[in-house]
């Protein structure tokens, strides 16, 4: 037995809509994050900087993915 094609866009269009929201948090983060880079009050956070370019390092996978499941173009 097989699945509804409708079923398989369903669950297809809300992988993409996760994708996209979890693309939206990191561009959230990333903008709190990078004023903090370099800011003496934070120093102590070891691999901050690393941790900001993981972030927007997935956030670009993230957004180029989306833009590919839409057919959008880079």
């Amino acid at each position: 037995m097989s699945a509804h094609p409708r079923a398989i866009r369903s669950i297809v269009s809300l992988d993409i809509f996760e994708a996209n929201y979890a693309r939206i948090a990191l561009d959230s983060l990333v903008e709190e994050l990078e004023p903090r880079v370099g800011d003496p009050h934070y120093a102590d956070i070891d691999g901050l900087g690393d941790y900001l370019e993981n972030c927007r390092r997935l956030r670009n996978r993230l957004k180029a993915s989306v833009d590919d499941a839409l057919g959008r173009k880079a």
